[in-house]
């Protein structure tokens, strides 16, 4: 991971923040990922933007669609939830998913 993208809300951050602290990666607030701002596929297109080793911290229902996108279809995806996706040309893929306890 090379780079956290953050929505400028609290708790986005303070997520951001303690994934910073275990991995090194610096973190950037990221207007697009505040609640309402993107959809699921606007998202999807600021990770490829940024490039390989970025990592979002936002909030549902719009991460929660980008993550489905990449499923290929519905996913449940409750607050908490963390998800790996492979993003080429023009797609998306859910490499793997990781929902709290």
């Amino acid at each position: 991971m090379t780079l956290i993208l953050a929505s400028p809300y609290r708790r986005a951050l303070e997520t951001a923040r303690l994934l910073s602290r275990a991995t090194r990666a610096a973190v950037e607030e990221e207007p697009g990922l505040a609640s309402g701002r993107s959809s699921g596929r606007e998202i999807l297109e600021l990770a490829r933007a940024r490039g390989p080793g970025v990592a979002l911290v936002g909030h549902n229902p719009e991460l929660g669609e980008a993550v489905a996108l990449a499923a290929g279809g519905r996913c449940q995806v409750p607050p908490g939830t963390i998800a790996a996706v492979a993003l080429r040309e023009g797609a998306a893929e859910l490499v793997w998913l990781r929902n709290p306890p």
